[in-house]
Order: C-alpha cells, then sequence, then structure tokens
C-alpha cells in the first residue's frame, strides 16, 4: 500500500482572472434606486432595503438599532407572534442591518413565497405597533449586552483607541451607555422612524436567480413606499486624530490585558489605499503574516494578533489589536514596531510575497463566489463610497504586487506615531 509524500507540499495552482457579476440599477417614480444582481442557480433571493440614517448620525446610537428591532413586535392587524410565524412557515431570514450612516433590512427567501413575505414586510415597515412591552424587553436585551460588552478587555482597550483615533468630541468615541438605552421613550422610537423611513432616503438590493415574476413583484413592493424628503439625515464628521499618545486602563478583575494600536491613514478613494491594504496585511492580516509569525509563533506572547486598514466617510486608519498576559504587553508594542520597521527596511522575500498575493486572491475571490457575497460587494461600496471598478483595480494592485510596492507603503504609511490603548489588570 502507498502513502503519499507528505514531506513535500503539494503544487498550488495560482487563481485565474476573477469576475464579479455585474449589476443592474432601476430608478422608480417614487427615487428609488434598485440594484439588481443576478446570479446563481437556485430559485431563492435576497433582498436588501437601506435607509439613510446609522448609528452616528443621531445622539443615541443604539436609537435605530432598537427602532428596526421592534418593527417585528407587532403591526396593524398582525402580532409580533404572527409575524414569527409568517417567516418561519415561509421558510424565510429576516434580519436587520446596521451600519454607521444606514439602517436596513434584508429578507432571504424562495422566489415563490414572496407574495405573502412583502405583504408581512410592508405592514412592519410602514404600520408598526411599537408596543411598550415589546421595546421595554428590546431595551432591556440591548443594555444587558452593553454592560456585557463593557466589561471585556477588548472593548475598553478598542474604545479608548478609538478617542484617539477620531479625536474626543467624534461621535464613534461617545462611550455606549446602558442606561441611556433603558431612558429612551416609546415617542422616540416613533419619531426616528418617521425620520429615517417615513422621510429618509432608500436604496436597495435585490440579488439570486432573480426572473421577471420577482423583479416585478420587487418593483411593485417598493414602487409603493413614499419619495424621500431632500433634507440630509447622513452627517459625516471626519476624524481628527489625537496626538501620539498611550493611554493605560486598569480593570482589577480582567484575567489578561488588551492592547489596540493605532497610525491615522489614507481613506478609500486615496490611489494608494489598495496597496496599503495589502501591506498590513502582510503585517497583520493574515495567519501567516508578520505580527502573527513572531509574537505568536515564534515567541508566544498571544493566542492571536491582527491588523487591518479601516476606511470609511469619516477617514482611515491602520488598526492593530491583541490579548496577552499582562506583564508581555511592552514586549507586544515594541514587537509590532519592530515589524513595522522591518517591512519598511527589507523588501519581502518571494515565498511571502507567493503567500500574501495567494491569501489576498483567495480573499477576493469569496467576493464572487454568490450573489449574496457579490451583492454585499455592492452594498459596501454604496455605504463607504468606494470608486467605480475597485474590484478590477484590486485584482491589478495583487498581479502586479511586488516588493518593493510593500516596502513604499511601509515606509510611507507604518510611521512609529502609534496611538496606543491597553486596558487589563494592574
Amino acid at each position: 500500500m502507498s502513502h503519499p509524500d507528505r514531506s513535500t507540499a503539494p503544487a498550488v495552482a495560482d487563481i485565474c482572472d476573477l469576475h464579479l457579476a455585474s449589476s443592474r440599477s432601476i430608478t422608480l417614480p417614487n427615487g428609488i434606486v434598485l440594484t439588481i444582481i443576478n446570479k446563481g442557480d437556485q430559485p431563492v433571493s435576497r433582498l436588501t432595503l437601506l435607509w439613510d440614517g446609522g448609528q452616528l448620525d443621531f445622539s443615541q446610537r443604539e436609537l435605530p438599532a432598537i427602532m428596526m428591532e421592534s418593527l417585528r413586535e407587532g403591526a396593524e392587524g398582525l402580532t409580533g407572534e404572527q409575524i414569527e410565524d409568517i417567516i418561519d412557515f415561509n421558510g424565510a431570514i429576516l434580519s436587520r442591518y446596521p451600519a454607521i450612516h444606514h439602517t436596513g433590512l434584508t429578507l432571504v427567501c424562495l422566489n415563490h413565497r414572496l407574495p405573502q413575505l412583502l405583504e408581512m414586510l410592508h405592514q412592519i415597515i410602514f404600520h408598526p405597533t411599537f408596543d411598550e412591552a415589546a421595546i421595554s424587553r428590546r431595551k432591556a436585551e440591548t443594555a444587558a449586552n452593553i454592560r456585557v460588552t463593557q466589561s471585556k478587555v477588548s472593548y475598553v482597550a478598542n474604545q479608548a483607541a478609538t478617542r484617539l483615533i477620531s479625536g474626543a468630541s467624534h461621535p464613534e468615541a461617545v462611550q455606549h451607555s446602558a442606561e441611556a438605552v433603558e431612558a429612551i421613550t416609546r415617542q422616540q422610537i416613533v419619531d426616528n422612524h418617521q425620520q429615517i423611513i417615513g422621510r429618509g432616503r432608500l436604496c436597495a438590493f435585490l440579488a439570486g436567480q432573480i426572473d421577471a415574476q420577482t423583479e416585478a413583484r420587487i418593483v411593485d413592493f417598493l414602487s409603493k413606499f413614499p419619495a424621500a424628503d431632500p433634507q440630509p439625515i447622513i452627517r459625516v464628521q471626519k476624524y481628527q486624530a489625537e496626538a501620539p499618545q498611550r493611554v493605560d486602563i486598569t480593570m482589577p478583575q480582567a484575567m489578561q490585558s488588551a492592547i489596540t494600536m493605532c497610525i491615522p491613514a489614507i481613506d478609500r478613494l486615496h490611489t494608494d489605499y489598495i496597496n496599503l491594504r495589502l501591506a498590513v496585511m502582510a503585517l497583520g492580516g493574515y495567519f501567516g503574516s508578520r505580527l502573527m509569525q513572531n509574537i505568536r509563533e515564534d515567541l508566544g506572547l498571544t493566542y492571536g494578533i491582527a491588523a487591518a486598514l479601516h476606511g470609511s466617510p469619516e477617514g482611515g486608519y491602520i488598526h492593530i489589536a491583541a490579548q496577552c498576559d499582562h506583564s508581555y504587553i511592552d514586549q507586544v508594542i515594541e514587537q509590532t514596531k519592530l515589524e513595522m520597521q522591518k517591512l519598511a527596511d527589507q523588501p519581502i522575500d518571494a515565498d511571502e510575497l507567493t503567500r500574501l498575493r495567494r491569501y489576498a486572491w483567495s480573499n477576493l475571490a469569496t467576493t464572487a463566489d454568490s450573489p449574496f457575497t457579490t451583492a454585499d460587494y455592492y452594498i459596501t461600496s454604496r455605504l463607504v463610497g468606494t470608486p467605480p471598478g475597485y474590484f478590477a483595480d484590486q485584482l491589478a494592485a495583487i498581479r502586479h504586487l511586488t516588493p518593493a510596492t510593500i516596502q513604499s507603503m511601509a515606509r510611507t504609511y507604518f510611521t512609529p506615531t502609534l496611538r496606543i490603548a491597553t486596558a487589563g489588570p494592574a
């Protein structure tokens, strides 16, 4: 009996060119833009509705979320139990779509089940009852989740780092408050519903196997929505980073410490953004990255450490996070700086470049894998404002990536001006 040769890695082929399914847009008479991604071999569709106005556009960040969750608790002619029965009986999934400047709902179902589901969806969107008892349950659940989250060192460190990278007065720097959630009134929820759904601008995304009948049903459903108020709801406030500094927060009951490090960076419209994202990926964006290899594998200081480039209408920043024993904090920070400097000083070798390119390629391939992941790409483009051709630009950047490109990005953007926040036991 022959055995496979375990001493030699199998050959790995590079991914061929990827092609993102095209989209088609329809502008309805009421101004709603419907984007259709017709791809798939099963009669299933996903409808995503996104209204302007999200977490950062209101003084109480949790208000849009609680309002949206309360929609399914009852509507004219339907109790919360009946709504859940309709969803379950039709094998559908209805979920909330949260975003910093948008509030939405996503419905996934078989195409032939759409009529009853769309009728129910129209009722809960435009005629919710906002039952006091149901709202109280939602508030209690949200407040409890906030209290649990705020007890975690990772959240505390990340929140402190957010204040340093965005500015203390920025909406993203505002601390979530369980008490503020509990103080939300039914009238505030009703007013928020009117502001977002009653007057907010809506865009819709339909993905799946979209035949003529399915498209017609969705168009008819959306045509019943009112035209949006031209008054904008979205309020973008650019980041104003604090001076480089370190903040240490003591949490006596914690078992270990969390570290969050941030560097101000370019936004998604900058010509270097994609190449910088690949450089950040080389630093800490996958299991074989520099930070994972050194700090996790070689030194054993942490179970995991990750780096990512974040881009939004507010701006961009590099985010690095890890958890470790409190005695290792300074060593993790110094080793992170060391790996950033190495990428700036020394070109990566051919083997590392190949691993990086293959990971980036396979990661991008998931975007084109299904109609829903493709729709997610178009939705993200809408939410964060990526330029046209962004997918093809990513493919080209990966294909032409060189050690010199990574080194140039590191030299330009991996500056030592880290904003550092830690949280853990003294």
